[in-house]
């Protein structure tokens, strides 16, 4: 009996094994029922195969171009169809179209503000939306915001609200469209933000990207209205300032560049690309300035989360540290703030000045002439600061500073990202020596832009690999 069952489980193997043989080149569809709302679009795709033919069952309910780009015209349902040009095989996905949603986008005027500040509050409908309101959750209270002030703009309708900051804890805010009598609520378009202090103090805190460091980013991606393919990118699809959109995401065919400014700053503070960052920060105790991780989630924006793991340029933040010592750090002490001077002496030349709570390092721990210490700056600068004025304790082990970073290392591995597709690009390098004045000076571009032809005033070493192209 064993044996006979044996053989059984043997023919039925071969005869599944021989089945999904003969189906392997079969077109498929990931998702075989859809919703998407009136006005917008979304981009389906086949595996197996990349000869597809696409149909649409009812075409003023639902049209799909070659690309498989589906436009969601009026209400109702369509069947979609994928077929294969070679096999003739078919795979088939019923997309439902709900009514309009009447929220198009939201987003925070400021991305970096303090305890205290008023800050703007957008919300961007399409014409047919009559009001706006918003759910604000922060500290475990939920309130509304319900003052809006309308302004006409183009094909959409523009609603400026103001919150004001009364804590450091994130604030949730989930804003609600009128539309023919009836509240909807847009559980997707929701922003989270939170006070942070624009400081260059390194700390080991939560960020956020610099109003600078999005107005770069913006630069550097270049707006674009409507969706294209982004061959240098991998042939991505792309939207607004560098916005990249997935299989089965929902999208706006066009939009504007306020429209696409929203894009980017959920893209930069809601999506991967901040959260992994500070995650990678804190959790390996790295302390940074607003600058440094400016330039590492442009960086980021640009080319994505994989560096993070194992690479040469996580590793040599991750050994900026030193060691097992421990880092002698100067708090200053002054209301008024800290002058750092050339010299231990008041008359001597003023490099800047620091303010109240501001931290440094100590290079020499004795102080020169009872008076002095000699402390090195987060920009790398040497001088010299009132010792009445500063209070000095040691960093606990293990931490690590960009500051302490091996600069010419650094310079040469983060350069080195400059290829996209085996090849090498000046612009993808130019951005790199920009992102390296935002690290180094913390200055953001050419008068905050990014220019394709790069001065190189800071004299980073062009990559043999790119001279001569």
């Amino acid at each position: 009996m064993y044996s006979f069952k044996l053989k059984k489980v043997v023919i039925l193997s071969s005869l599944l094994l021989l089945f999904s043989f003969s189906k392997a080149g079969a077109v498929n569809l990931e998702r075989n029922f859809i919703y998407l709302s009136q006005g917008k679009s979304m981009f389906i795709k086949a595996s197996d195969t990349n000869c597809v033919e696409w149909n649409s069952s009812n075409n003023s309910v639902a049209e799909i171009d070659s690309r498989g780009f589906i436009k969601a015209k009026n209400l109702g349902s369509s069947t979609i169809t994928a077929k294969d040009k070679i096999n003739g095989d078919c795979a088939y996905c019923t997309i439902n179209v709900t009514r309009e949603e009447p929220v198009r986008f939201i987003y925070c005027s400021q991305n970096n503000f303090e305890v205290g500040n008023n800050i703007d509050i957008y919300v961007i409908t399409s014409k047919n939306a009559s009001s706006v309101k918003c759910d604000v959750y922060n500290n475990g209270a939920k309130s509304e915001l319900d003052s809006f002030v309308r302004i006409d703009e183009g094909n959409t309708i523009v609603w400026r609200g103001k919150i004001n900051v009364k804590n450091r804890n994130s604030y949730k805010v989930i804003p609600y469209g009128l539309l023919n009598g009836l509240w909807t609520k847009s559980e997707n378009n929701f922003i989270e933000v939170f006070a942070c202090e624009n400081g260059n103090e390194q700390d080991l805190r939560k960020r956020m990207a610099s109003d600078k460091c999005i107005d770069f980013i913006a630069s550097c991606e270049g707006f674009a209205n409507r969706i294209y393919c982004d061959k240098i990118g991998g042939n991505v699809y792309t939207i607004g300032y560098g916005h990249v959109v997935k299989p089965y995401e929902e999208f706006f065919d066009v939009i504007s560049r306020r429209e696409a400014k929203a894009l980017l700053k959920n893209d930069v503070n809601n999506r991967e690309y901040s959260r992994f960052l500070n995650e990678f920060l804190i959790k390996n105790k790295v302390l940074c300035s607003q600058n440094q991780f400016d330039a590492l989630l442009s960086f980021t924006y640009n080319l994505g989360v994989r560096w993070m793991y194992n690479s040469k340029l996580s590793n040599i933040i991750l050994n900026c540290g030193n060691g097992n010592s421990k880092n002698i750090i100067g708090t200053v002490k002054s209301d008024n703030g800290l002058n750092v001077r050339t010299m231990p002496d008041a008359g001597s030349k003023r490099i800047c000045a620091l303010r109240n709570g501001t931290r440094v390092n100590i290079v020499e721990k004795n102080n020169m002439n009872n008076e002095w210490y000699k402390v090195k700056l987060d920009d790398g600068k040497i001088g010299y600061c009132f010792a009445d004025y500063i209070s000095i304790s040691e960093e606990s082990e293990g931490l690590k500073r960009l500051s302490n970073i091996d600069s010419q290392e650094f310079i040469k591995i983060f350069s080195a990202y400059h290829h996209a597709s085996g090849r090498c690009y000046w612009g993808l390098l130019n951005r790199r020596f920009y992102e390296l004045d935002i690290f180094f000076y913390g200055e953001y571009g050419y008068k905050g832009k990014f220019e394709p032809k790069y001065a190189n005033i800071h004299n980073y070493p062009i990559p043999e690999c790119i001279k001569g192209k």
